[in-house]
């Protein structure tokens, strides 16, 4: 497994489920300027479930509920071109960056979930993923911005690899397990929240819980979160 992922238990449907985390685009950084595992700070040892990952605050006001912005990833922030997983392959979507940034100039926790079906079908390691989020991350901090945390579901019913093959999983979309996950990680308000995806599932799983969405179907997604933002003021 990759030091930025950790095993989590599903303790309602007794399945093993994985949250891939990233750091924010700091943290990353200094990742790749020091050999070994960054350790995790001591709120590891306070954590009172062990479905819950932990993550280190960006900034003072962390702790303070705010509104999110859930992106799915391949198709909505970059090109999807199958099964995306190599950093030379990331094309942003167009406004995908400035969208980002946006977001994060307005207070908003930015979150990605994703259905990550080829590490089932050993076509590349839950580690690749990591690699691939890093790169992310990278390009937004050339202007300043970040994704707070990714989510993202390694499993599938037709998997080629054993301990991915789960049918149904919680975490994976159209099931809402993800954000769930998201909900209980993260100081998020629901109010003012809201999911952006190109699919139906990533619409189904937002309805799951109540979560306003909308569907890209390309263009400017800088645009498309203009108008979600103004359509729904957290404050």
């Amino acid at each position: 497994p990759s030091p930025h992922s950790q095993a989590t238990s599903d303790t309602n449907s007794g399945l093993t489920g994985r949250v891939v985390r990233v750091k924010s685009a700091s943290q990353a950084a200094l990742r790749h300027k020091r050999s070994g595992r960054t350790p995790l700070d001591d709120r590891a040892a306070a954590c009172k479930t062990a479905d819950v990952p932990v993550s280190r605050p960006n900034n003072s006001s962390a702790k303070i509920p705010r509104p999110c912005a859930f992106f799915d990833r391949d198709g909505v922030l970059n090109r999807d071109t199958g099964y995306t997983y190599k950093p030379a392959d990331l094309e942003w979507q167009p406004g995908a960056q400035a969208a980002v940034k946006r977001l994060n100039d307005a207070d908003y926790l930015v979150v990605v979930v994703t259905n990550q079906s080829g590490v089932a079908r050993g076509l590349y390691a839950e580690s690749d993923i990591d690699v691939f989020h890093d790169h992310m991350q990278a390009g937004l901090a050339i202007i300043g911005a970040r994704i707070d945390a990714f989510y993202a579901c390694p499993y599938h019913s037709e998997g080629s690899i054993a301990r991915y093959v789960v049918a149904d999983h919680p975490h994976r979309k159209p099931n809402p397990g993800m954000i769930l996950q998201a909900m209980r990680d993260l100081p998020i308000r629901r109010e003012g929240s809201f999911l952006i995806g190109d699919r139906q599932s990533d619409l189904a799983a937002a309805a799951a819980v109540g979560l306003p969405h909308a569907l890209y179907s390309g263009g400017d997604l800088d645009a498309l979160v203009r108008e979600m933002m103004a359509n729904r003021d957290p404050s």
